[in-house]
């Protein structure tokens, strides 16, 4: 799976983490594939997403 295959995916949740402010990070290997990709470098498929979110409080998971 390439970044470009998951780009409408990615754009609606970045798009929806920004609307609520909740502060996000895309790790693991296809975080390595968008940042190599930028650089023309060519790597591996992947068939996942991680994703790690910041939950400030117990009352901010439970919206």
């Amino acid at each position: 799976m390439k970044p470009t295959d998951l780009k409408p995916v990615l754009d609606t949740i970045e798009n929806t983490f920004a609307t609520l402010s909740i502060d996000y990070y895309l790790i693991g290997v296809m975080a390595r594939q968008i940042w190599y990709g930028k650089a023309g470098i060519s790597i591996r498929a992947t068939a996942d997403v991680d994703y790690t979110i910041l939950v400030g409080s117990h009352e901010e998971y439970y919206k």
